[in-house]
């Protein structure tokens, strides 16, 4: 069996699914696989050679990330035509809510394409809003470890990720008063209330009550794209304004926080206990993760998935604290493989850090467990064993 994986190297703006996209193409070769590795950002003329030799060679299916052989640049659209003329599969996994990607989604022809999701919840929105007819199936996300094993614990907390200033949502939205601008702003506010339940239960919700369906948002093009715009606008607004609500926090209780990404605001970098190293590679993140007591997350709600930051800190044996979540079908529990904090009291998030700071042994005990865990079953090289399932799935109906 042989396998084609499309990745994205670096200096791409998905440059960290190299890395996921690396150790998919390890855990296929372990498994008898034979496998080949292809750059997308490579000069136009080489990356469609290198795909019609490999098709040559013969392809049982191509894997790549957030569907972007349909990018329609650097000849990607011609890769796709190629592959489609060649009768072959196409994996796609998406590393974000399906929203972000809806209009490379509609490009695959679904009769040859299967696409993968790590959230539970994220399957049932593609198939109420955009597709019921594709295959699709859940693959979490897998961790992955740092070089340095077990380096000294330098760091007390790391946070990963850009932090912008809070913006007001309503000054955003350029539609005339009415009942659906009341809606999103309702959307808006439920979830800026109560950041455990998934952005996307609130979305259902709400639009029902206006008589807005979900075969309607499907059927309707114009809905559909207004209303996926909106969704992503509410999503991309809470994720800015709580992470920068968690870090003020752990800011103003003087707790000693490294920032890997960049800080856009101005106010926060005033506190000499913020430590701003800017945007960098996953690679080095993950050494950072590693050299670190304690990972905060701070990710939206889903109804049961995962995220490689949290998988990756834990295979790093970093403690992870994270808002209230569903991480791999329930396996990952409060207190015994992390550490959860309400995002809607803060306060709460200060005390768990300054507890788990303090007691390392209790501290211990949850990594431990953590990296039991992730390191026997949620890498990702378990992730390419499941992915051969999937695909021999796919296979099969069609």
């Amino acid at each position: 069996m042989r396998v084609l994986v499309f990745t994205a190297t670096k200096g791409f703006q998905y440059e960290v699914v190299h890395v996921f996209a690396q150790e998919i193409v390890d855990g296929f070769k372990e498994l008898g696989w034979e496998t080949e590795l292809i750059g997308v950002n490579q000069p136009k003329e080489i990356l469609i050679k290198e795909t019609i030799n490999a098709i040559h060679r013969g392809i049982d299916f191509v894997l790549h990330f957030n569907g972007y052989l349909c990018n329609n640049i650097n000849g990607t659209n011609i890769v796709y035509e190629c592959l489609k003329a060649c009768n072959i599969p196409v994996g796609v996994i998406l590393v974000d809510h399906p929203f972000y990607h809806i209009n490379r989604i509609r490009a695959f022809d679904k009769s040859k394409t299967f696409i993968c999701m790590y959230d539970e919840g994220f399957l049932y929105s593609f198939e109420k809003y955009i597709d019921n007819l594709m295959p699709i199936a859940q693959l979490m996300h897998g961790g992955s470890y740092a070089e340095n094993v077990d380096p000294e614990k330098i760091y007390d907390v790391v946070i990963a990720g850009t932090i912008n200033k809070p913006t007001d949502f309503l000054e955003q939205i350029d539609m005339e008063e009415g009942i659906l601008k009341d809606t999103l702003v309702t959307i808006y506010k439920r979830a800026k209330n109560n950041y455990t339940v998934p952005v996307y239960d609130y979305f259902e919700e709400e639009l029902k009550k206006i008589g807005v369906s979900c075969n309607m948002i499907k059927e309707d093009a114009n809905i559909n794209s207004f209303l996926t715009k909106m969704y992503l606008l509410i999503d991309k607004n809470l994720r800015q304004s709580f992470r920068y609500n968690v870090l003020k926090a752990l800011l103003e209780a003087g707790i000693d926080v490294q920032l890997y990404g960049n800080c856009n605001v101005k106010e926060l970098e005033v506190y000499d206990n913020l430590h701003i190293h800017g945007a960098i590679d996953y690679k080095e993140l993950l050494e950072e993760m590693a050299k670190s007591k304690i990972v905060v997350q701070d990710l939206p709600a889903f109804l049961n998935g995962s995220h490689e930051r949290v998988l990756s800190a834990m295979l790093n044996k970093a403690l992870v604290l994270s808002n209230i979540n569903n991480y791999c079908n329930g396996e990952i529990q409060d207190r015994d493989s992390i550490v959860y904090y309400d995002v809607n009291n803060l306060d709460d998030l200060v005390q768990q850090v300054e507890f788990y700071l303090k007691n390392d042994i209790e501290r211990q005990k949850i990594v431990n467990r953590a990296y039991e865990i992730v390191n026997g079953k949620h890498t990702w090289k378990n992730r390419a064993e499941e992915l051969i399932g999937i695909y021999e799935s796919f296979k099969n109906i069609n």
